[in-house]
């Protein structure tokens, strides 16, 4: 559906004259395209930044892996965790980037693009442990180990009960907010695309239930 037809249906289905349907449809779309670019943005800098951290994570393992030697050989299994968790991060970018409408794409389009992008963002926070939290968790796990055992020193118990403690934190800390981005952000823009799509399709309906 182009601006022209549905710029004539929502004339048609408010009753309004040429400038009132054309008033309340430009904001119908401003409305739209607004929330559309400000989630684009929003996920852009989260992936930009998660990819960002893990390769920082990355670069300090690295860094202990020189220090250490050949016997710190496990962290190599960290640094390529770690550098999985930057990979996909980057793999999302390059798939929306990818997978941009052209200009002339119609509303119905850009609203089925955008609801399909919101869903997977919903599954992939609902889900964080398969492709976030077990990489990285593995990770630190196993540099805490290694730093532990090359250091030498007598306090390897404590250490390890600090480190499952700070770790078990973040753990939580990372899901609860998670849960909370689905469930106060993401949810209710699902929502609203849903029940926009459906006043496009009703449109739609009218428009070809009057023509027949």
């Amino acid at each position: 559906m182009n601006w022209d037809e549905l710029q004539k249906l929502w004339q048609a289905r408010t009753g309004g004259g040429v400038s009132h349907g054309r008033d309340e449809l430009r904001t119908l779309i401003a409305e739209y395209e607004t929330k559309s670019g400000r989630w684009a943005r929003v996920l852009r800098r989260r992936e930009y930044r998660e990819a960002i951290a893990a390769l920082f994570v990355a670069g300090g393992w690295v860094t202990d892996l020189c220090r250490y030697g050949d016997e710190a050989w496990p962290l190599m299994v960290s640094i390529m965790l770690v550098l999985g968790v930057a990979a996909f991060e980057l793999r999302e970018l390059w798939r929306r980037a990818r997978g941009r409408l052209p200009v002339h794409a119609t509303l119905n389009e850009k609203v089925d693009a955008d609801l399909a992008e919101l869903r997977r963002q919903r599954w992939l926070l609902s889900n964080v442990w398969s492709w976030y939290l077990a990489p990285i968790v593995s990770g630190c796990l196993i540099e805490m180990n290694v730093t532990i055992r090359m250091s030498g020193t007598g306090s390897g118990v404590s250490r390890i009960a600090a480190g499952l403690v700070i770790i078990a934190i973040v753990v939580v800390l990372v899901w609860a907010l998670n849960r909370r981005a689905v469930r106060r952000q993401i949810a209710p823009e699902i929502a609203y695309l849903e029940k926009l799509k459906a006043t496009l399709t009703s449109f739609e309906a009218g428009d070809e239930s009057g023509n027949s």
